[in-house]
């Protein structure tokens, strides 16, 4: 459970928890048996599908947290933070019908003919598809605070709906906000004339302020 502050602990989730959880993960049920993924059969298995709590189904499928991903279980990383085996996973309900060969919105490739794991569609517009591995790649890369439809730009239905089917969505700016000089180009101005033939008798690199605020003329190329 993530009981502390984003910058607290490992991403809100405190030391003396995630030391309680490994310490429970390492001990053995009633059986005396380890609890093993029911994926690779290994111990240390700490992910438990939510249907398990959910009478009558009761789920008893428990997995690593990169296993599961590989055989497609669905971690909802907000909340309750619940994980679903590849059984119980929540499903997309929209009405989505595709024309021809529909293609990924941001590969380009050729996606499912109906909504299910691998294939994503947009919950507002139900125009734009795309695989999950795209969509994901799409919002590590957006952020937060940019992450949105590809095609309808909606936000809020479309958030939603991606959290829902665990896309990992980090609350920090889009990646391309952070990077070194990313808004270097803004404050480059233009310092010679580009006249085909300059008139300015101090040459292309001259310039005269005027006006307010002061703009950068060329009194050559006027």
């Amino acid at each position: 459970m993530q009981r502390g502050a984003n910058e607290e602990g490992f991403y809100g989730f405190l030391f003396p928890d995630i030391r309680q959880e490994l310490k429970r993960v390492a001990q053995k049920c009633p059986s005396c048996r380890p609890q093993t993924c029911h994926i690779c059969q290994l111990p240390g298995a700490s992910v438990t599908c939510w249907a398990r709590r959910c009478r009558p189904r009761r789920c008893r499928r428990i997995f690593h947290f990169p296993c599961g991903s590989k055989r497609g279980c669905v971690s909802q990383l907000f909340g309750e933070f619940k994980s679903f085996c590849w059984k119980h996973r929540p499903v997309q309900r929209v009405r989505a019908v595709q024309q021809d060969q529909t293609l990924c919105l941001i590969c380009q490739e050729g996606v499912a003919e109906r909504p299910c794991y691998d294939t994503l569609v947009c919950p507002a517009c139900a125009s734009a598809w795309f695989h999950r591995g795209c969509i994901q790649g799409q919002a590590l890369r957006s952020g937060f605070h940019y992450f949105c439809c590809p095609l309808c730009r909606n936000r809020e239905q479309f958030l939603a709906e991606m959290f829902h089917l665990g896309i990992r969505i980090p609350d920090r700016d889009a990646a391309w906000e952070e990077e070194d000089g990313a808004f270097a180009g803004h404050y480059l101005r233009h310092s010679s004339c580009d006249a085909n033939q300059c008139l300015c008798p101090e040459g292309r690199e001259h310039v005269e302020v005027n006006g307010d605020p002061p703009a950068l003329l060329c009194p050559g190329g006027r």
